[in-house]
């Protein structure tokens, strides 16, 4: 069956470790925030922080701070504004249950795979896509924003989507 690959679940492991952690010792927003940062480091590229956040480390009130977190920090804090510590676990943990039996889906399908996504590895896109009865097509994007490439490959996403969408007329 097609479920998440162990590197993801690892990633998600921390993060609700973190989160466990900080309500242990009384600090669950700040847990959450800190669970949240690490999993945008995992949704993007090594390249687009070299990109962004190029600055060297530098010593902040007797602190090293590398050049990504304020973006991190901003980030985090804006995700415990909107969300409860035990809805980031419940989804994060729904995540890691999911189990599909890629025979079990029986209509046209069209899959979509990053070749950055380190969530969602190209070659499990690629078996799933073989064992779907019905696949449609599988499209491989490029994407330095790795697997936000939906979120941030607007028109990309947006092609696929309209031509999925006119198979499906009459």
């Amino acid at each position: 069956g097609a479920g998440p690959h162990p590197y993801a679940s690892a990633w998600r492991a921390l993060q609700r470790r973190i989160l466990a952690l900080g309500r242990s010792e009384g600090g669950s927003r700040e847990a959450l925030s800190l669970a949240r940062q690490l999993a945008l480091l995992s949704y993007r590229t090594p390249e687009e922080f070299a990109e962004r956040f190029a600055a060297p480390v530098a010593l902040v009130d007797g602190r090293a701070r590398c050049a990504a977190e304020d973006w991190l920090d901003a980030r985090g804090n804006h995700y415990v504004a909107r969300t409860a510590p035990t809805a980031f676990a419940r989804l994060s943990e729904s995540i890691d249950l999911h189990a599909l039996d890629a025979a079990d889906v029986d209509v046209p399908t069209v899959v979509v795979a990053v070749e950055e996504d380190r969530l969602v590895p190209k070659a499990d896109l690629v078996a799933l896509a073989e064992a779907l009865p019905r696949a449609r097509r599988l499209h491989l994007l490029r994407s330095r924003f790795g697997h936000d490439a939906f979120l941030t490959e607007h028109e990309a996403i947006a092609r696929i989507l309209r031509d999925a969408l006119s198979e499906c007329r009459p």
